[in-house]
C-alpha cells in the first residue's frame, strides 16, 4: 500500500532537461503533472487551474515573469498552495515556502520535498 497520497503538481522551470526529469519522476511515482516553460504559461495554467494544484514546483529565475512574481501572486490567490522554490542562486531566507530545492538537485531530493508536502496536507486534513 502507498504511504504518501498522489497529488496534482505544477512544475515551472524554463530547462527543458529539468522539467523531463521532474515530469519523468513524479509521473513514476503516480502523481499528475503540468509543465509551464516560463513564468507567463505558468500563470496562465494557474489562473485556469488554480485549485487544482496540489504543489508548486517553481524556479526562481524565468523568462517574461520570474519565479518570485508568480510566488507574490500566488501568494494572493491562493496562500494555502504550497510552493516549493527551486534556485542555484541565493535566495531571500524570509520568503514562505514550502521548501526550497537548491539547484542542482537529484530527483530523489524533489520527491521527496512533493510527497513530504502531500503527506503533511493529508495530516492536517
Amino acid at each position: 500500500m502507498r504511504k504518501t497520497p498522489t497529488g496534482r503538481v505544477l512544475v515551472v522551470d524554463d530547462n527543458p532537461f529539468i522539467q523531463r526529469l521532474a515530469e519523468s519522476v513524479l509521473l513514476e511515482a503516480g502523481h499528475e503533472v503540468d509543465l509551464a516553460e516560463d513564468g507567463a504559461a505558468a500563470l496562465s495554467l494557474l489562473h485556469a487551474r488554480l485549485t487544482h494544484y496540489d504543489v508548486v514546483v517553481l524556479d526562481v529565475q524565468l523568462p517574461k515573469v520570474d519565479g518570485l512574481e508568480i510566488l507574490r501572486t500566488l501568494q494572493t490567490l491562493r496562500a494555502d498552495l504550497p510552493v516549493i522554490l527551486s534556485s542555484g542562486y541565493p535566495v531571500d531566507g524570509r520568503l514562505r515556502v514550502a521548501h526550497l530545492l537548491r539547484k542542482p538537485y537529484l530527483s530523489s531530493e524533489l520527491l521527496e520535498a512533493v510527497e513530504r508536502i502531500l503527506r503533511a496536507r493529508l495530516v492536517a486534513a
